[in-house]
């Protein structure tokens, strides 16, 4: 899901990753997708969000991971209120961990040939 504004190359941005950790008691992680896809739909009204994933854990079908991408100019913090609302969501479901990265440029270019 794509949402919230862009940065033009030329403007100087900061890409974090809002990471929202599902350990859910129960299987129903496909219904919590569910739910939180309904959710999700608000993200254009958070104006950092550029886009939101959402994974399931290879292993465990109680494992759930919700990704949310935000820009910002310079050193502003990101909107957080989408994942603030994420975790009201799924309170009741089971463990959660919230955590914050800022994205780091790479000195390597992969996939290219030399």
């Amino acid at each position: 899901m794509s949402g919230g504004m862009t940065m033009r190359d030329s403007e100087q941005c900061r890409r974090w990753i809002e990471v929202v950790h599902l350990r859910s008691g129960r299987d129903d992680v496909a219904e919590v997708a569910g739910i939180l896809g309904e959710r999700l739909a608000e993200a254009a009204g958070f104006t950092t969000v550029v886009q939101v994933r959402m994974l399931r854990n290879q292993m465990s079908e109680s494992d759930l991971r919700i990704h949310i991408h935000h820009e910002t100019r310079d050193d502003q913090m990101p909107d957080q209120g989408l994942g603030r609302s994420v975790i009201e969501l799924c309170a009741e479901r089971g463990l959660i961990n919230r955590t914050l990265w800022i994205e780091m440029e790479l000195e390597a270019e992969y996939g290219q040939e030399q």
